[in-house]
């Protein structure tokens, strides 16, 4: 499901999601018939193997699996697997499926609730990605909310404020933070420099992004030969936010034919720049903080259209061309 979907909001091209439906119907069919009692993906009644959990994560267990129990990371991805269908149902114009799939979301999501949540909205596993995963996903009620941010930000913040996040919520981490108030926060988790964070292998002469958070270490020097690479994509999944989020280009619809521009400057960062290059030209922002304000250079190709959407002001249309403003 991700994939395509992923490609259809790049491109707009619907091929990607009609030449897959009928696989991603038939995957969700196996998972409901193999994997899956009372709506709990990764049951632990089920016998079979139950994935490899919050890979890598340093969240103090003894082996790489995570201490996020696999069932909680199973049935949010089946909880969203459903919920994306339902939206790729509508888009392909199969009314037919809507309900189906809008009603699976709806008994995972309760499911989940029952299961792994408090009614504080604290999770079951005592783990950031548990929290992550609960909240990116929104399988939280509206009361829970606040708790299970609560709880993320208290996870974060022992000992750190520092990341324990493995391969499942690391992609996410930053994007919670900045959704549920806590921008400030994930800037400081991006410009950690000490161990573990995404810099300390900068600091230390890393040209590529590294599998393990402790790949090599001061004090315990290089990881297992067995399983250690030096290149490797899974937590550079934070370039996803710092083009959206620390730069601001994010897709407002398929193929960006609405950009969002959507700049969220922290940190110590005094400018950023993103660009990228669609089939009707150039899309691109540059901005500086200066003591005049906030200097923005937007470009928006032919045929698209843009909001600019800043911190505390009510979003305004773009037309296409290059706009400079201080703000």
């Amino acid at each position: 499901m991700l994939i395509p979907w992923y490609l259809y909001e790049a491109t707009g091209d619907l091929s990607f999601l009609s030449e897959n439906y009928q696989a991603m119907k038939d995957y969700m069919a196996y998972v409901e018939r193999e994997a899956v009692i009372d709506h709990i993906q990764g049951h632990p009644d089920l016998k079979d193997w139950h994935g490899y959990g919050d890979w890598l994560a340093l969240d103090g267990s003894k082996d790489p699996f995570g201490n996020t129990p696999k069932e909680l990371i199973g049935t949010a991805f089946h909880a969203h697997n459903a919920d994306l269908l339902a939206q790729i149902a509508e888009v392909l114009d199969k009314p037919d499926d809507v309900p189906h799939w809008e009603s699976l979301h709806t008994e995972t999501r309760k499911a989940f609730q029952n299961r792994f949540l408090s009614p504080e909205g604290i999770p079951t596993g005592g783990t950031q990605t548990s929290c992550i995963l609960a909240l990116h996903f929104n399988l939280v009620t509206e009361a829970q909310r606040p708790g299970c941010v609560k709880e993320l930000v208290r996870l974060i913040q022992a000992g750190g404020p520092k990341i324990g996040t493995g391969f499942v919520g690391t992609p996410y981490i930053l994007q919670v933070l900045e959704d549920n108030g806590h921008l400030d926060l994930a800037y400081q988790l991006l410009e950690r420099e000490e161990f573990p964070s995404w810099l300390f292998p900068v600091v230390h002469g890393a040209t590529t992004i590294w599998e393990r958070w402790d790949g090599w270490h001061t004090e315990r020097g290089h990881q297992s030969k067995s399983m250690n690479s030096y290149n490797h994509y899974a937590y550079g999944a934070v370039g996803e936010w710092m083009v959206r989020s620390v730069a601001g280009i994010t897709p407002e619809e398929p193929a960006y034919r609405v950009i969002r521009f959507k700049p969220r400057p922290g940190g110590s960062l005094l400018q950023a720049e993103a660009s990228l290059e669609l089939p009707g030209g150039r899309v691109a922002i540059s901005w500086n903080k200066t003591d005049a304000g906030l200097q923005l250079d937007l470009q928006v190709p032919e045929g698209h259209t843009a909001l600019l959407d800043l911190p505390g002001q009510d979003p305004e249309t773009l037309q296409a061309g290059l706009h400079q403003r201080t703000v």
